[in-house]
């Protein structure tokens, strides 16, 4: 699609009324109206067949141009602005308390969308170090089984050794390790 249009977007702050009758859209062009010279266009709807005949819904189009520097100078530095949010741009030259406001939203916004991707990693970090003790008590009982299982078939302790090996990919001194392990756990329990 030509037409680049960003949505105005408000950020609603919980506890915060909207007003759901306004019907105003806010359309910010980067492309489209560049070859037009205003920052600001007004468009109503109207009727195909009698163009002079408004709708009279209440709905209101404004276009913004973000590439256009012809207009009011609060509307201009929104616009850029809007193009690089930060007051340190330079386009910006008039730094008044709607745009210093609206600044502090948008940092505000941006800290809870990384702190949320912080916390989703931590999450994730969890979950993956949750699943690797998982995995490795698994491994544990399954090598505390078979050791169980072939003591009391009277298997010799080199022999289980082999298994473990064999079995668990376990190295001889490893395979010795576990089995020394689990002597001393089953001396432990009564």
């Amino acid at each position: 699609m030509l037409l680049r249009t960003e949505y105005s977007c408000v950020t609603i702050r919980s506890g915060n009324e909207f007003n759901k009758s306004v019907h105003l859209l806010r359309f910010f062009c980067r492309a489209v109206l560049a070859v037009l010279p205003a920052a600001r266009y007004l468009h109503a709807v109207s009727r195909k067949e009698a163009s002079d005949l408004p709708l009279d819904d209440g709905t209101k189009k404004i276009f913004l141009n973000m590439t256009s520097k012809n207009g009011r100078p609060e509307l201009i530095s929104l616009l850029q602005y809007m193009k690089n949010t930060t007051l340190e741009n330079p386009e910006i030259t008039v730094r008044d308390n709607r745009i210093v406001t609206l600044d502090e939203i948008v940092k505000e916004v941006k800290q809870s969308e990384e702190w949320e991707a912080v916390k989703m990693n931590i999450l994730e970090i969890g979950i993956e170090k949750g699943r690797q003790e998982g995995l490795e008590q698994g491994l544990k009982q399954g090598i505390y089984a078979m050791i169980q299982d072939n003591l009391e078939e009277g298997v010799e302790e080199s022999r289980i050794c082999a298994k473990l090996q064999k079995n668990f990919s376990l190295t001889r001194e490893a395979a010795e390790e576990e089995l020394r392990s689990f002597m001393k756990e089953t001396i432990k329990k009564p």
